[in-house]
């Protein structure tokens, strides 16, 4: 007897297994990436406000048209 060519055959397929070895190695490094971004962000924030005065001197004051000196 020859076989249906119609009918599909069931295939039987594994699950994988759930290791908490997964997770505990993505929350790490998760975490990892949270401490570099927060890091970062302190450093960046750091230089900013060190550079601040300079960055005030160089802009030039608001003024009214026709009131400063470049009229």
């Amino acid at each position: 007897m020859k076989k249906s060519r119609t009918v599909a055959q069931a295939v039987a397929v594994e699950s994988p297994r759930h290791l908490p070895l997964v997770d505990l190695l993505v929350d790490a490094r998760t975490e990892l990436l949270e401490l570099a971004v927060r890091s970062g962000l302190k450093v960046l924030e750091t230089m900013l406000e060190e550079d601040r005065p300079t960055a005030m001197r160089a802009w030039p004051r608001a003024t009214r048209r026709g009131a400063g000196p470049y009229q």
